[in-house]
Parts: structure tokens; sequence; C-alpha cells
């Protein structure tokens, strides 16, 4: 039981972990790809 919620603690923090990861990738190239647009 307690395992249990250890792992569904872990997995939340790498959820949010890969997040801010996605964001510190997304955003420069998201601002990458509207300079070469206009």
């Amino acid at each position: 039981m307690l395992k249990v919620i250890s792992n569904q603690g872990a997995s939340s923090g790498l959820t949010q972990h890969w997040k801010s990861d996605l964001l510190f990738f997304v955003f420069p190239f998201s601002l990458f790809l509207t300079s070469e647009v206009t």
C-alpha cells in the first residue's frame, strides 16, 4: 500500500519535471518560429 503511494508521488513529480522541460524547449522554439514567419 505504501509502495503504491510512493510510486504515485514519484510519477507525479516526474510529470511536473517533464512539463517544465517541455516548456523550456517549446518556448524558445515557438519564438524562433514566429521570428522566421514574420
